[in-house]
């Protein structure tokens, strides 16, 4: 959520993806013609384009924890990883196609980069739906069969995976999948709620999770209660990003707006976007 800076170049287009990277540098944007493109965030000048052009079209994109590299997903069964690594010492061409990583049977509608260097990918079709991965090694190191999957989002401060989907079910799971992993006390969303988006708060405290008809629930992970709805979207919440101060967050809806919320009061300021835009904010 760090603003661009002022008399930064604009940015046009229609983009369905966009993403800050974790150091606040950099913006990835995925076009709906299927570029990826990165800005730097201060000047808005672009740095570079992905050398995508004879993949799928990305349906999730998650850079690393270290801002290096970036990981698409989506239209087949392979992880793609990309060098995004601006410094002197950078050891790879940026654009450059790092690694492909291959093990889903369907394709992938999900990915997350951890803290601690593992990737988590998910699809809608498979039985194995959920599925962990070394990102030091590309090697598979987990899976297991949670479901169909919208989006995924890993605890920033405890090994937790965040799953919504599955009929809009929220699932917080051990990022490990033990073996006697009880979905049943796994879930934070009422029945009937219908979760397409999920995002964590910085302190690991929160969870945020969008609606198909609009409505933002956050929830206390240690007590699984509803601490805030905030209402104001009139269709589906595609994407939520946390401030790092966990007051402001960031949702941006099919109804044509981007929203930044205080949630101690529930006001949020609107910013008009393509309707078409289900971006990650």
């Amino acid at each position: 959520m760090r603003p661009f800076a002022a008399g930064a170049q604009s940015i046009s287009g229609e983009f369905y993806i966009t993403q800050v990277s974790p150091n606040g540098q950099m913006l990835a944007g995925v076009t709906t013609a299927g570029l990826i493109r990165i800005w730097d965030t201060q000047t808005g000048a672009m740095l570079f384009d992905l050398d995508n052009a004879s993949t799928p079209l990305p349906l999730s994109l998650a850079w690393a924890p270290d801002s290096h590299r970036i990981a698409t997903a989506g239209g087949d069964s392979t992880i793609r990883v990309w060098c995004a690594d601006i410094t002197i010492a950078s050891q790879c061409t940026q654009g450059q196609l790092l690694h492909e990583m291959t093990g889903h049977e369907d394709p992938i509608t999900a990915i997350a980069w951890s803290n601690d260097n593992r990737l988590a990918s998910g699809g809608q079709l498979e039985l194995w739906s959920v599925r962990t991965w070394d990102m030091t090694t590309y090697e598979q190191i987990g899976r297991d069969q949670l479901g169909l999957v919208f989006q995924l989002a890993w605890s920033p401060t405890a090994d937790l995976l965040a799953r919504a989907s599955d009929g809009g079910t929220v699932l917080v799971v051990d990022g490990s999948f033990p073996a006697n992993l009880d979905l049943s006390q796994s879930r934070f969303s009422p029945y009937g709620t219908e979760a397409i988006s999920i995002a964590w708060s910085h302190d690991g405290t929160k969870i945020a999770y969008g609606t198909i008809n609009g409505e933002i629930h956050i929830v206390d992970v240690a007590t699984r209660h509803e601490i805030r709805l905030l209402q104001g979207h009139t269709e589906t919440v595609y994407a939520l990003s946390w401030n790092p101060d966990d007051v402001q967050l960031a949702s941006s809806g099919n109804d044509g707006t981007t929203r930044i919320w205080n949630t101690t009061t529930s006001e949020s300021t609107i910013f008009q976007t393509p309707k078409t835009t289900a971006a990650t904010v």
